[in-house]
């Protein structure tokens, strides 16, 4: 249970250095659109002016050319057809995204494999609005430090998703099961992850079958 609680604060401690990085871009980002909106309104206020034939190239220099505005592109993921609850949600800006092989935690993750369970991932970044990413396979794996569910794409078609979840953190509310009539619901907390590179607020494993969303929901808690 030791390990545990030190994955969880190392999980935490990493959410926390995300969501900073993210403010200070923010920041960044505002200051250079004052430096911006400045160098286009004295751009504004010297047009009218006739520089002498021998001061035009340095007048050109000393009033530089104001830079085209930067446009923040969203792009949807795989598009879910199934007629259920979910709502579109923006994603995460691609400038926010942190490389693939930081924030890992080196575990060896090299145990015996069990059971494969099929279903798809959605990413919740507000409430009761949360976006589809992928279909996916999951499977549980016994490693040095505690037994962890893997969850990676199954396909090509949509993001490509390969992370782990830590289990055993029952008692700290970090798993969830929700039954529907045609589906049933995982839903886990960014805390239980252990490679979590998005700042979002839950990730929901949809399984069409009851019985193996059951299984993983039991083999989360135990």
């Amino acid at each position: 249970m030791q390990e545990v609680n030190m994955i969880l604060k190392y999980v935490e401690n990493n959410n926390k250095l995300l969501r900073a990085i993210s403010e200070k871009q923010d920041q960044l980002f505002k200051k250079l659109d004052d430096l911006e909106a400045k160098l286009c309104s004295t751009k504004d206020v010297t047009s009218g002016l006739t520089p002498p034939d021998s001061d035009t190239e340095l007048f050109n220099d000393v009033v530089p050319k104001p830079k085209s505005a930067r446009s923040i592109s969203f792009t949807d993921s795989e598009s879910d057809n199934d007629g259920d609850i979910f709502k579109d949600a923006a994603q995460i800006p691609s400038f926010l995204a942190v490389a693939e092989d930081e924030f890992k935690l080196n575990l060896d993750l090299g145990g015996a494999r069990e059971k494969s369970y099929s279903g798809s991932i959605y990413y919740g970044f507000a409430r009761n609005e949360c976006k589809r990413v992928a279909s996916v396979k999951c499977r549980f794996m016994k490693s040095v430090v505690n037994k962890v569910l893997e969850v990676v794409s199954s396909d090509t078609s949509g993001k490509n998703v390969n992370f782990q979840i830590l289990c055993g953190a029952k008692d700290k509310g970090l798993y969830e099961m929700e039954v529907k009539k045609e589906y049933a619901l995982v839903k886990v907390k960014p805390e239980a992850i252990l490679n979590c590179r998005l700042d979002i607020r839950l990730i929901l494993l949809k399984f069409p079958s009851l019985e193996d969303a059951t299984e993983v929901y039991g083999g989360l808690c135990k």
